[in-house]
């Protein structure tokens, strides 16, 4: 595993805490690393945990907007975690397999709401 690996990894996990700071930071670092180019060198396997995390936090960002009174901030961090997904779609597009496509397709299917 290269440094490379081990960066996107501990990413990852801030992007998953619970302190609204650290996983902010972590998603504008998340989204320098994707407008680099930096994360082209991922395989198959790294671009899927890459939607899997990215995915988890859409959901939870999105579970809190629509929960949530002040709505102007949580549209703010919704609208920042769906930009970074599309920077992930954008840099991986060519490298993702089909199955990640269709779960991609499905995620952004879910995501959206009932009109």
């Amino acid at each position: 595993m290269s440094s490379g690996d081990h960066s996107l990894l501990d990413l990852y996990g801030k992007i998953g805490s619970s302190k609204l700071t650290e996983r902010a930071n972590a998603l504008n670092d998340l989204k320098h690393v994707l407008s680099t180019r930096r994360a082209m060198s991922l395989d198959a396997k790294g671009w899927s945990k890459m939607f899997e995390v990215l995915y988890k936090l859409v959901n939870t960002e999105r579970s809190t907007y629509l929960k949530g009174n002040k709505r102007k901030i949580y549209a703010e961090r919704l609208a920042a975690a769906g930009y970074c997904l599309r920077l992930a779609v954008e840099a991986g597009i060519s490298k993702i397999r089909s199955k990640a496509f269709k779960s991609l397709v499905s995620h952004i299917l879910d995501t959206l709401p009932n009109i």
